[in-house]
Formats: structure tokens, sequence, C-alpha cells
């Protein structure tokens, strides 16, 4: 359900009692896949042999025997972690096992809080326990490879970014920023999803506050983050090394090479043919040290562009043709070395039958229901956007190297949140709340809750005593902010027994602020004194405020018509004024608003009061509406009647106040 705004889901938290389920259920199945179908390569022994020299104090050296050079072909993170492992309990495959399986079973309980942020605690829950039960995930806890720790470091980064856009606060970005770098120092890839992340939060919705500031947080966490390593290098080797030496080239040369050419699995039992047959990688193959490492891959790279540029488009074909196998696989967990073509040549039945199931349950269905997902929540996309970081960065990455199905891993778990969030019904009262918990005060929504309205008035004569002898009979109080007049009318609206304040001239916007300074609330309704708003529209206009269902209605024009929007080209100015600016926020806020600018509106006054309004002119109701929408608040709209004013002259000029609105747009939007 969705109200006029359009605004997107709620925000939510997970329990302690989720949480713990979660966790047990992930550290359980971690331990059983991880103990029994963990993969294995000949990464696993030069992750070891760095553990190991990281131990015997000959530093982050590659060499099996002395003299133990240092090296810079693989990111520091993993091989310090597992030194960590085998420095505390000893050189054994069980610490590793219980330690990696307790870190993937703390990541799924932070995957299921970010979902819970996102679509609800339903969905959380969901989504920790897919990722849990998931055997594919849970077999790297065995494994002395990257896949255990890095998707850890980017689960818990997409967590803390979430969290950081629900609150806006700083310590959250910089967490961020710190876990990026050392997801980036754990496997390089990671490095694209600091070129997203920033596009991400400014699409985001509810908008951050000061968020080109929170993103600078981030940006510089995350290099400090990466500034140990690279000075490291540049002492060790007088070179500028701030990832790694290895794995890029050759992973982007495989892809260059004749389709059938390219290995299938694992490529190790093509090295030999590959040394005999391209110069390029027999001088790869025998680097020494990072200097010799760095040229070797930047020889790979030149000799696959070359092959790119005589077939460019068999090349594209080609690698669209195999981005699918990073998702749609087998899970690599049982015949794991037996492909299709073989179990059905052999007449192996039950292996195709085998295979095809977990094809279904770990790839397959996954992948359908989260494009499922992705299409319910399509017009809340702006708030997906951290979910689909990772896989977009993977897609970017992936694209021009050469593709093994567990490269697509670290996307799984943000597939699942997607695939939770098209399995759990949207929850209506989750779907009206808005925004992060800072910004929602516990509102206590009640059918008789007190009713303040704020009318700025000069010179209005007997039409403002009317319209206030009108509007005491639907509220609970109205503040009249009189601009000097000399009508008379003070005094007779003083009689009724209203609060009159007087202003200092310097325009609506300052009137108003100073109503909404001596309200009482805690809803504030502003009305024109010249009789252009009726007041019996007044409890219709609060209702959604009263009930929880929003934080400011605005009557819409649009929908109840209006005598001030024709006659004269002025008034067809002031409407498509209104157009333009309601669109232009429509735009940038993914709301769904047909009328911007009435003055006629309800509000919550403890969420007026929170925001430094500035505007002293009719902006003021431009910059409410901006500022409301940045920081995650619900407007949304009913149909009302605007009456040709009974008194006065309007002080709103098209050619001095545009400029104004222009600028208060400015300002305000972004």
């Amino acid at each position: 359900m969705r109200s006029d705004s359009g605004r997107p889901a709620a925000s939510g938290r997970l329990g302690l009692s989720a949480a713990c389920l979660v966790f047990a259920v992930g550290l359980v199945v971690a331990l059983w896949a991880g103990s029994w179908a963990a993969p294995t390569g000949d990464d696993t022994r030069k992750y070891d042999v760095l553990a190991r020299n990281v131990i015997a104090g000959n530093g982050l050296s590659a060499s099996i025997a002395p003299p133990f050079e240092p090296s810079a072909a693989r990111a520091p993170v993993y091989p310090l972690f597992l030194a960590a492992v085998y420095g505390t309990v000893g050189f054994s495959s069980l610490a590793v096992l219980v330690a990696q399986a307790s870190l993937l079973a703390v990541a799924w309980v932070l995957l299921a809080d970010t979902a819970a942020a996102i679509f609800g605690p339903t969905a959380g829950v969901v989504a920790g326990l897919l990722a849990a039960l998931n055997p594919y995930l849970a077999r790297t806890a065995g494994a002395v490879l990257t896949e255990a720790l890095f998707m850890t470091l980017i689960v818990w980064f997409v967590w803390a970014l979430v969290r950081g856009l629900t609150t806006a606060r700083t310590a959250w970005f910089a967490a961020a920023g710190l876990l990026w770098a050392l997801a980036t120092l754990c496997r390089p890839a990671t490095l694209v999803v600091l070129l997203l992340v920033f596009p991400a939060i400014w699409v985001f919705r509810p908008t951050v506050e000061r968020r080109v500031r929170l993103a600078g947080v981030l940006l510089l966490c995350g290099v400090a983050g990466m500034v140990p390593w690279t000075a490291r290098n540049l002492v060790q080797f007088q070179a500028f090394i701030p990832l790694q030496t290895h794995a890029w080239g050759a992973n982007f040369w495989l892809t260059t090479l004749d389709p059938e050419e390219q290995p299938t699995g694992s490529w190790a039992g093509k090295i030999e043919e590959f040394r005999q047959r391209y110069p390029e990688f027999e001088t790869y193959y025998r680097a020494q040290g990072p200097l010799e490492e760095r040229a070797s891959e930047r020889g790979l790279v030149e000799a696959g562009l070359e092959r790119v540029r005589q077939h460019p488009w068999r090349y594209l074909g080609d690698r669209i043709r195999r981005l699918p196998l990073l998702w749609i696989h087998s899970g690599r967990l049982w015949y794991s070395e037996t492909s299709f073509s073989a179990a059905l040549s052999s007449g192996r039945f039950g292996v195709v039958v085998a295979k095809l199931a977990l094809a279904f349950v770990l790839s397959l269905a996954p992948l359908a229901l989260a494009c499922v997902g992705l299409w319910r929540y399509r017009h809340d996309w702006r708030r997906l956007v951290p979910i689909l970081l990772v896989p977009a960065s993977v897609v970017a990455v992936q694209l021009p190297m050469w593709i093994e199905e567990r490269y697509g891993m670290p996307a799984v778990p943000f597939l699942l949140v997607l695939a939770a969030a098209a399995l759990t019904p949207r929850d209506r009262a989750e779907a009206h709340r808005e925004g992060s918990a800072t910004m929602q005060s516990q509102f206590k929504a009640l059918t008789d809750a007190r009713v303040s309205v704020i009318i700025p008035a000069k010179n209005e004569g007997d039409v403002v005593v009317d319209v206030v002898r009108r509007a005491l009979l639907v509220c609970d109080e109205v503040v009249v902010v009189d601009g000097q007049s000399t009508d008379g009318s003070t005094e007779k609206l003083k009689a009724l027994g209203v609060t009159v304040v007087q202003d200092d001239g310097r325009g609506k916007g300052n009137a108003l602020r100073r109503g909404f300074a001596v309200a009482s609330g805690p809803i504030a309704v502003t009305m024109d004194a010249d009789g252009s708003h009726d007041p019996d529209e007044i409890k219709a206009l609060v209702a959604p405020i009263a009930a929880g269902e929003s934080d400011m209605v605005i009557g819409c024009r649009m929908r109840g018509g209006s005598d001030e929007f024709s006659g004269s080209w002025a008034m067809f100015v002031r409407l498509w004024g209104n157009n333009f600016l309601t669109q232009l926020i429509n735009m940038r806020h993914g709301t769904r608003l047909t009328d911007t600018q009435n003055g006629f509106r309800s509000m919550r006054l403890d969420l007026i009061r929170r925001i430094d309004l500035r505007e002293n002119k009719h902006t003021i109701e431009l910059e409410l509406v901006l500022k409301f929408l940045k920081r995650g608040m619900r407007v949304t709209q009913i149909p009302s009647h605007e009456y040709a004013r009974r008194a006065g002259q309007s002080t709103l000029s098209v050619v001095h106040q545009t400029p104004n609105f222009l600028w208060c747009l400015l300002r305000n939007i972004f």
C-alpha cells in the first residue's frame, strides 16, 4: 500500500531472538558444509605459506625457503587473518573452520538486519535464514581462501552503509569506509564498489542530510585504510602498489583467447599448454618479485587488448554469453567434476537429476525470486540501491574478466535479500512508516490531537475575523500573526480570545516561523487570512497526521480546483511555476505529488521545530516541503478547493518572487 506521496517502504530492525536464530543456523550449517565440501586449490597453499611466514617473523613473503623476499602478489588482509588464527590456536584447519564459520554466522545476522532496515523485520528474518541455510555459501568456511572473510567484510560494509543512510550518523560512514578498505585489501575487486557508492548515496531515499560531507568521510576513511599497505609497498619496492601484483592481467588475458581454448573450470591444467603457445604467458609464469610480476601482468593486458582489437564483436559476445555463469551453476557441491554432458553421455542420469536439482535450488530459484523482488519494489528502487551495489560491481568487474562461479559468490547474499523481499508480504503498517529512526519521533496517533491553526494576516478586515471564527469551531487554538494591520482587525481578533502575535514585516515566511514558535500543537495548520481556504476542510487535512499516516498533508488544488489559477497571464505563470517545481521535487525524491505550493497544509509541529527554516517570503512553503522530504518525512496530499480571495491584495509578485523560488529550490533540493 502506498500513500499519495509515493514514498518507499519502511525500515525496521531485527529482533534479538531472530538474530540468535540466524546466527545459530548459520554457524551449524557452515561447520557442517565447511567440514566436508570446502573448495581447495593452488591458492590455498599460497595463502598458507604467506600466513606461516608472518607467524615465523618473515613478513608477507611467498617464499618457502630463505631468503624470504617480501611479496605483493596477494592482498594482505586474508594472510594476516589466517596468521592471527594460526598464532592463537596453532596450525589447525579446524580452527580456521570455526573462525570462518563464526564470521559467516555474524555476517548473516547483519545481512538480516540490513534486509529488515529496507523491507521490514519479516523479510530480514527470511533473508538471514536463506543465507544461513545455503550450503554453497557455507562451504567456504572450511577453505583457506578469501571467500568467507571477503563475503563477511562486504556484508558488514553494506550493513554499515545502510545504517549510515538511515541514521545520517558520521560514525557509520566512517565504519563503512574502513570496512570497504579491508574488503578491498582482501580481494581487490571491491575497488569498483567505491565508484558506485557515491551515486548510491546520492539517489538513496529518504535523502540523507549532509550527504556530500558524509560521502567524503567514507572516502577519507577508505583511503586511510589503504595507506599502510601502500606505504609498505612503496618502502619495500619503491613502487606504487595499492592492491596486489597478480591476477588482474591474467584473468583478462584468458577472456581474449578463442572460446575453445578458455578453461571451463580451474585453469591450472592448461598452464603448460599456455606456456608453450604464448610467450607473454611464459614471461608471466616466470616473473619473480613484485616489479617483474607487475610488468608481466601489463604484458598480458597488452596482448589481450591486441586480440580484442582484432575481433571486438566476438569478444563482446563471448563475455555476454558467459556472464550468467556467475550465478547459474550447481554450486560445485556434489559431482562438481562431472559436467552435464559427461553425465548424459555416460548414462549417469542420477547425476544429471542431482545437478539439475542443485542448480534449481542454489541458483535458478534465488535468481528468479530476486527478479520478482526487484519488480515488486520497482517504484521504490532508490531505496534498494545499497542492496544492488555488490551485484552491480561484480558484473562490472567480471564482464572483462575470466569467469569462475566462485567470483559471483559475493553477490549471492544480496540476491537472497531480494528473494526474501519477493517471498514476504508487504505489511501495511510497515509500508506507511517512512525514513530513519532519528527522523521518526514517537508521535502518538490520537483522533483528538490538539490542532493549532496559524494565520498570517495584514489588513484583511472582517474577512480574517470570519475565517478565525469558523476555524475556532474545528480546532483548539488559532494563532494570528499580524503584520501591523491598521484596519482595526487586530482588536476584533483579540476580542475573540485568539493569540495575536505581531511580526516584524519581513514577509510570510518570517510570520509563519513566529507562529510555529508560539503554537502549542502537536498539529499545526497554516492557512491564508483572505478567505481563499475553507476552515471546514481542516478536519480532513489533519486526519492523516492524527492517524499516524503522514507528517505533512497539503491541500491539493490540482484535485480540488482553484479560482486563482485562471483569468490572467500572472495566474497562468503561477500555475505553470507550481507544476514545474512540483515535477522537479517528484523527480528528485521519487514522490507523486501534484501541488507543493499551496499554503493550506497541516504538519507535525515537533518536526517543524527540528528544521532550520530560513525563508522569509512565500518561499517558506517550498522550503518546508523540500526539508521534510530530505529528512525522510512523509508528505501526502488531499483534494482542496482554493476560492478567490475575499479581501486585500496578494503580495506574491510573479516577477519579483521567481528568482527567490529558484534560489530556494537550488539551496534545498540537494
